[in-house]
C-alpha cells in the first residue's frame, strides 16, 4: 500500500528543510511550535508523511520534542556539527532518509542551499517556499548590505534551481520572476495558512472596550514605539504587547507610566485567549511579507488597524475589513479612537475580517492546494 505521493506506507513523502540554524527548540521559544506542526500534520493527511530536516542536536529531552510532532518524522544534527557545517553536508549525512522522500521543500529562502545540494545529489523535485522577497526587503542597508547581497545570491540560486516556488502573494512571484530572470510559470500562490478553528471569535469571553493589542516581534521596523505613543495620548486606553525581541528593554522603558502590559513571547495556542479579550489589533510596521499575526487577529473577529505598506495592504482593505493608516502616532491614535468609539463600525469590520480569512487562508484549504501542486511534480 502507498501513501498519497507514491511513497511506501510509513515513509516520508516530503522532506522539509528548516531555515538556517532553526530547530524545534527555536519554534518553541518563538511560540510557533504548535502552529507550524499543526499545518504539516494537515498537509501529511493530504499528501503523505513529512520529514523535518532541522538543526536540532542530540540532547536530553529531544526525543520528547519529536514525540510531540508525530506522525511527522525528524532528521536532526545528531553528530553534532556546527550549524554552518551541518548546513553544507546534511544532504550527504542524511541521504538514505532523503532518498525515501519524493519531494524536497524549503521552509524559507535562508538555508535553502541545503535543499539545493540535496536536489543535485538525489535528483529529486525541489519546491522553494518564499515567505518574503529577501532581495527587496527594505530593512537592509549600511553594515547589513553584505548580508543582503549574500541572501540575494542565495535567493537567486534557489529560485533558479527549484521546480516550483511557493509565494505568499502573487505580486511576490512577479517580483521574483523579474529580479532573477525566470519564468512566471514557476510560481504558485500559497497564502499563509491560518487555523481558523483555533483562531475564532469567543462568545464566552467579554471584550474589554478600551483594550488594544499587538502581537509580533519587538524589532526595528515594527514601529511598536509609535503604538505606545499613540496609546499614551489616548489616556483611557490600555495596550497589551505580546512578543519579544531585541527592542524589548527599550520599549519597556518608553512605556513607563503608560497603561501598557508586556507578556513576552507566548505559545501560539495561548494567543486566541488574549485576542478574545481585546477590542482592536494594531500592526504599525514598515513592511510585511504575509502578516500571520494580523491574519490570526482577523480570524478571531477583531477589527484591525494596519499601516499602508506592502503586505499589509494586500490583507487589509480600508473600510471593508479593517483600517489602513500612515505610520505616525497621531494617525494610529485617531484610528484606535474611531474604532473604540464606534462599536457598530468595529463589529462590521471584525465580522468581515473573519469571513475574509476563512475564505482565503483556512489551513485545510491551503493544505489541499499545496498537496495538489506537490502531486503535479510527481512522475
Amino acid at each position: 500500500m502507498t501513501q498519497a505521493g507514491g511513497s511506501p506506507e510509513g515513509s516520508p513523502s516530503l522532506a522539509l528543510f528548516f531555515t538556517h540554524g532553526v530547530t524545534l527548540a527555536t519554534w518553541r521559544r518563538g511560540g510557533m511550535f504548535s502552529r507550524e506542526v499543526a499545518y504539516y500534520r494537515t498537509l501529511s493527511e493530504e499528501f503523505g508523511p513529512v520529514l523535518f530536516v532541522t538543526y536540532d542536536r542530540r540532547r536530553k529531552g529531544l526525543e520528547e520534542d519529536i514525540d510531540t510532532v508525530r506522525p511527522v518524522e525528524v532528521a536532526y544534527n545528531r553528530w553534532p556539527l556546527p550549524y554552518p557545517v551541518f548546513g553544507l553536508i546534511a544532504p550527504f549525512l542524511l541521504r538514505r532518509r532523503l532518498r525515501r522522500c519524493t519531494i524536497l521543500k524549503t521552509n524559507q529562502i535562508h538555508g535553502s542551499w541545503i535543499a539545493v545540494i540535496a536536489k543535485w545529489l538525489l535528483r529529486k523535485p525541489l519546491v522553494l517556499r518564499c515567505g518574503y522577497v529577501v532581495s527587496h526587503e527594505r530593512r537592509w542597508g549600511g553594515k547589513q548590505s553584505l548580508r543582503r547581497t549574500a541572501l540575494t545570491l542565495t535567493e537567486r540560486l534557489a529560485v533558479r534551481t527549484a521546480d516550483l516556488v511557493f509565494v505568499a502573494t502573487e505580486s511576490d512571484g512577479q517580483l521574483l520572476a523579474r529580479t532573477h530572470g525566470v519564468s512566471p510559470s514557476k510560481f504558485r500562490h500559497i497564502p499563509t495558512p491560518i487555523d481558523t478553528d483555533r483562531f475564532r471569535p469567543d462568545a464566552a469571553t467579554a471584550r474589554d472596550p478600551r483594550h488594544v493589542i499587538y502581537v509580533g516581534r519587538l524589532v526595528k521596523g515594527k514601529n511598536v514605539h509609535l503604538l505606545i505613543d499613540a496609546v499614551r495620548s489616548l489616556g483611557d486606553v490600555r495596550l497589551t504587547i505580546v512578543g519579544g525581541g531585541e527592542l524589548e528593554a527599550e520599549l519597556r522603558a518608553r512605556a513607563a507610566g503608560a497603561n501598557v502590559t508586556f507578556t513576552g513571547t507566548l505559545p501560539n495556542e495561548d494567543l486566541p485567549r488574549y485576542l478574545a479579550g481585546a477590542s482592536v489589533y494594531v500592526l504599525p510596521s514598515d513592511f510585511e511579507g504575509s502578516p500571520k499575526a494580523l491574519l490570526e487577529a482577523m480570524a478571531c473577529g477583531l477589527p484591525v488597524i494596519g499601516s499602508r505598506v506592502p503586505g499589509t495592504e494586500l490583507v487589509v482593505r480600508d473600510g471593508e475589513n479593517g483600517l489602513l493608516v500612515e505610520r505616525t502616532a497621531p494617525e494610529l491614535a485617531a484610528a484606535i479612537r474611531r474604532l473604540l468609539d464606534d462599536r457598530e463600525l468595529a463589529q462590521r469590520l471584525g465580522d468581515e475580517a473573519r469571513r475574509f480569512v476563512v475564505r482565503r487562508y483556512s489551513q485545510g484549504e491551503i493544505a489541499r492546494r499545496e498537496a495538489e501542486y506537490l502531486r503535479s511534480l510527481l512522475p
